[in-house]
Formats: structure tokens, sequence, C-alpha cells
């Protein structure tokens, strides 16, 4: 709230319609330099190449470790795929041994109206270096046998 003589409101309004409506003048014209050198293609391309490899660890180790008590249902082309596990296992269990392994996973509950798919994950594989994939999925396997057992 700011209070103001009456005379000033006009003045005052109209100098922060005219600041609100600026652009991060500087921001675009980063930007616009990345566009136009082709530096900003280049960067995609480079995170393009290093989320693959990060995907491929990650479906590599989880298809190995769980063989048929997984399912990838996308490809995974951007920063996270679609998983399902065994629906014999609880959710809850999973989402545990997910918590202690530090496996990005999140439910894909909250994506439906009605009717959720029963175990359906989404992971996020583009935060897993390719060399923390086999230690990851292999406490997230050790924990979640521990469960099931339980």
């Amino acid at each position: 709230m700011l209070v103001l003589p009456e005379d000033l409101i006009a003045l005052f309004r109209s100098s922060k319609y005219l600041s609100d409506r600026q652009f991060p003048t500087l921001e675009h014209y980063v930007l616009t330099e990345l566009i136009e050198s082709g530096k900003l293609e280049q960067h995609r391309r480079n995170l393009w190449k290093v989320f693959r490899k990060r995907r491929q660890a990650m479906i590599f180790e989880l298809k190995s470790a769980l063989i048929d008590d997984v399912e990838f249902l996308s490809p995974g082309a951007s920063m996270h795929a679609i998983v399902r596990f065994n629906p014999n296992w609880l959710s809850e269990k999973i989402m545990h041994a997910a918590a202690e392994a530090s496996l990005p996973l999140a439910s894909t509950d909250c994506y439906y109206s009605e009717n959720a798919v029963l175990n359906e994950f989404m992971i996020h594989f583009a935060s897993v270096p390719p060399e923390s994939a086999k230690p990851m999925v292999g406490r997230f396997l050790a924990s979640l046998r521990r469960s099931q057992t339980n």
C-alpha cells in the first residue's frame, strides 16, 4: 500500500503501469544472442545427449534388477519416463523404497481424474548420473525386498 497526495496518484499509476509492463531487457538480449549464434541449439543437443545416457542407464538397471516386475510405458524422451511396477506390490512400499534409495519417483495418480493406474509412476531420470543408477536401483531393490517380507 502506498499513501500519496491526491495530485501524484495519476503520475504513480502511469509510472507503475510502465514499470510493470517492462520486459527483462538483459535476459531477452542474452537469449537473442544465444539463438542467433546457434549456441542455444548446441546446448539443447548437448543436454539431449546427457539425458539420453541417463535414461538408458536407469532403464537398463531397473529392467536388469526387476525383469518382469517393471514395465516402461514411454520412451522418456525428455526428463522422465512412465514406469509400472508389479501390480501385486503395495504402492506405499514402492514409494518408501524409492525414498530410502533416493530414487526420484512420483506417483501418476494425481494425473488421472478417476481410475488411476495401479503402481504407475513417473521416474525423473534426468537428475541421476549414469554411474549412480546401478547403486541407486540396488538400494531401491534391497529396500523393496525388505518391505515385501514385512
